[in-house]
């Protein structure tokens, strides 16, 4: 189930099924890192014990399309230009690419075994993903018109959770839920140029649509750290 919170109102406004079911053992729908489509009428809902991805349609209040993954599932991004989806896997050590014409799995990039690829985002010109590699301590650069991994970046801390492209595409920035630090990495050398410390527990990060700010959810400390990105 996804909730949907208006942000004028200061509400949940209401409950969007996945149509995905809950884990037998748990009781739980292990429902992890979505996207949403640049229109706001697709939600791509990861779903890490059932092995798909529910495409849910915001108007139909409900998912139109289940698509069969490989293995976990765990973090989906969006093609700015192009109609394919990114997805972290990060128990099988892959990425995945899925085609949001068809709503179905395409091809899996191999990132490597022991790397538990965490999160993904897809630069704003489209032509690389970036993978934060959660147990190796880097973050691996695809290039999207081969779906070939051309480098692999160190980050310093050891277990790298979110990463997010600036505006411009210049910089991303890394999570490390290991020593709580965003690290810039800077795209046209492949490498980091400077790290931050935040708040006990970082795990996610988000860039505003203008590119002059991020914002840290540090889980262990209840608390989200905002900071000015460069110019």
């Amino acid at each position: 189930m996804l909730a949907e919170y208006d942000v004028a109102q200061q509400r949940f406004v209401r409950s969007i099924p996945t149509g995905q079911p809950a884990d037998r053992k748990s009781g739980q729908t292990w429902l992890f890192v979505f996207a949403i489509s640049p229109d706001g009428k697709r939600i791509y809902v990861p779903h890490h014990t059932q092995s798909s991805v529910s495409v849910v349609d915001v108007d139909a209040n409900g998912p139109i399309a289940q698509i069969p993954m490989p293995k976990h599932p765990h973090s989906v991004a969006l093609s700015p230009n192009s109609p394919f989806a990114y997805v972290a896997a990060h128990m099988s050590g892959e990425a995945n690419v899925i085609d949001t014409r068809t709503n179905t799995f395409v091809t899996s990039i191999p990132i490597g075994s022991g790397t538990a690829p965490h999160d993904v985002d897809v630069s704003p010109d489209g032509r690389r993903a970036h993978v934060a590699n959660f147990e190796d301590g880097s973050v691996s650069v695809i290039d999207t018109s081969t779906n070939q991994i051309v480098t692999r970046v160190p980050v310093g801390g050891q277990h790298p959770q979110s990463v997010v492209f600036a505006a411009d595409g210049r910089r991303s920035y890394v999570v490390d839920n290991s020593n709580d630090t965003i690290s810039t990495i800077d795209n046209g050398t492949n490498q980091i140029t400077g790290t931050v410390q935040v708040n006990r527990g970082a795990s996610m990060i988000a860039v505003s649509p203008d590119g002059t700010r991020a914002y840290v959810a540090s889980r262990d400390s209840s608390t989200i750290t905002t900071f000015l990105t460069a110019a």
